[in-house]
């Protein structure tokens, strides 16, 4: 697993000021992607809900990497960047099995998307769910992180 100094020294992140604003426009949207993931997945469209969805976690992951002072560099690979740095910055008891599901989940949409491959409803709520719990989680970081100022 890549740590936060090797995603650093391979530029695929880069420091930045931290930007709680930014973080928390992210975050708004991870959430608002989260719940209509779930909506668009009851009207039986499980590849958008899932692409949907997996854009939630990618958001919140970087609203984590905005309060904490990083940034992904525009390079190739970006979104398996956001899945090293989610695991390296959000794994704890509560988000250690969705985080060592969100490469899958990474990968799983990126099939739907480039090979027009049919997602398994059962398996796209599944995915949702620990979605859910990733976006809950930077929500309590950054509750933290205002509690702290």
């Amino acid at each position: 697993m890549a740590s936060i100094e090797d995603l650093l020294a391979a530029r695929r992140l880069e420091a930045v000021r931290p930007d709680s604003a930014a973080a928390q426009a992210f975050l708004d949207d991870a959430r608002t992607h989260l719940e209509n993931a779930s909506l668009i997945l009851e009207r039986d469209d499980t590849n958008g809900a899932y692409a949907l969805g997996y854009d939630a976690a990618r958001k919140a992951a970087t609203a984590h990497m905005r309060l904490s002072g990083f940034r992904l560099r525009n390079r190739p690979r970006a979104h398996q960047a956001v899945v090293d740095y989610a695991r390296a910055m959000l794994d704890d008891p509560t988000t250690g099995e969705a985080l060592a599901n969100l490469d899958r989940i990474r990968r799983t949409r990126h099939a739907s998307e480039n090979r027009a491959g049919h997602i398994d409803a059962a398996q796209a709520a599944e995915d949702i769910r620990l979605i859910g719990i990733i976006v809950d989680a930077v929500r309590g970081a950054l509750a933290e992180y205002r509690d702290g100022e």
